[in-house]
């Protein structure tokens, strides 16, 4: 007997989001340049995200695409997730050291139910 093929997405995203959650607390403490550089470095996309946050702000419990420009040129990601309240916070050529000391602007405040990192 033959079982159907069931999508790992939602398996990976669980995944992510359980690694994501877990770095706060295993990982070096960012450090006062680092953050800083980070935030003039992406000055200009976070206050694209602050201005969209204020004028219609993502309710919890959404699903946070977050990370490169490939999230950030995706223009239609809510629509291929119609399912899914997707918040999309990608921005610039970022990389992963950048996302982690900007965690608490990009991620914590949207409260994700999933989270998805590229």
């Amino acid at each position: 007997m033959t079982h159907p093929a069931r999508p790992a997405f939602p398996a990976l995203l669980l995944l992510l989001a359980l690694a994501l959650t877990a770095l706060p607390g295993c990982r070096t403490p960012v450090s006062t340049e680092e953050r800083e550089a980070a935030l003039k470095k992406w000055e200009r996309e976070l206050a694209r995200f602050a201005a969209a946050d204020a004028s219609s702000p993502p309710a919890p419990g959404g699903t946070l695409f977050v990370g490169s420009s490939s999230f950030r040129l995706w223009k239609n990601v809510a629509e291929a997730f119609p399912e899914r309240r997707v918040i999309n916070r990608g921005f610039g050529g970022s990389q992963m050291h950048e996302l982690l000391q900007l965690v608490d602007l990009l991620v914590w405040p949207h409260e994700p139910a999933e989270i998805l990192v590229y």
